[in-house]
């Protein structure tokens, strides 16, 4: 059984549907607060990127658990082709697994708790969480260094959107909040733009790791049992194909085109 995905489609659809729930979020958001719109259908508690089990959180969880998932096939890859740090592979898929889970349980925010701050460290949870970045950049720094230099461009650039919508646009969110509290359209427009950009950098990452799977047409192949042997019709067969070995390939070169 074989899946073809094209990478183009997918990041079609990933542009398209983060573009709709982004937008989405900051409609409720300014309809509630600035025109003061009745909400019947509590479109704010589905739509709001400030708000959690709603429309948003599904789909950064399903981006993050894809990516997972992904990550872990390119680690399988990298283990069959002896390629290195396969480790790291599996690693980021955990890492990974662990980021969808708590954008519906959101342990981190459970850390709170843990400190009484105001200010930009309102929201305790960063201190904990730019220490665990910090091990994670001296762990990866070699991982990142033996990428290709665009699949490498891609992971940092949609990092740093992610860390920097996540750690650094909630320093400023920390800061409005211990002067204005939360229940006023400056929180939910800061809370927008660092939802936003988490949203924009988990799709650039999902987006990034099709590429590595992808082959050099531009598909996504998801392989189940074995591959038939190929056949030349002209020639009657592919001596390379009666040996029933297929056609090598770990599924993690980038596209010629980039």
């Amino acid at each position: 059984m074989k899946v073809t995905v094209y990478q183009t489609r997918v990041q079609r659809f990933l542009v398209i549907v983060i573009t709709i729930v982004a937008l989405a979020g900051l409609a409720v958001e300014i309809a509630e607060d600035s025109l003061g719109l009745d909400d019947p259908y509590d479109l704010l508690d589905l739509f709001s990127l400030s708000y959690e089990a709603n429309v948003p959180t599904w789909l950064s969880a399903c981006m993050h658990a894809t990516s997972a998932l992904l990550l872990a096939l390119i680690a399988s890859g990298k283990r069959q082709s002896g390629a290195p740090f396969v480790r790291h592979w599996w690693g980021l898929s955990i890492i990974f697994a662990y980021i969808s889970i708590d954008e519906f349980v959101q342990i981190h925010e459970e850390m709170n708790a843990w400190f009484d701050l105001s200010g930009a460290l309102y929201f305790g949870w960063v201190i904990p969480a730019a220490i665990l970045v910090s091990i994670f950049l001296l762990s990866y720094w070699r991982f990142l260094a033996h990428l290709p230099w665009m699949t490498r461009f891609r992971f940092i650039r949609a990092g740093a959107v992610f860390v920097g919508g996540a750690m650094g646009i909630e320093l400023i969110l920390g800061y409005w909040t211990d002067l204005h509290g939360s229940h006023n359209l400056g929180y939910a427009i800061i809370d927008w733009v660092e939802e936003s950009m988490e949203t924009v950098g988990a799709g650039l990452f999902l987006s990034a790791l099709v590429r590595v799977r992808a082959d050099d047409t531009g598909q996504l192949q998801l392989l189940g049992g074995p591959t038939p042997p190929v056949r030349d019709a002209a020639a009657g067969s592919d001596p390379a194909a009666d040996t029933g070995t297929p056609p090598r390939s770990d599924g993690s070169d980038e596209l010629a085109n980039g």
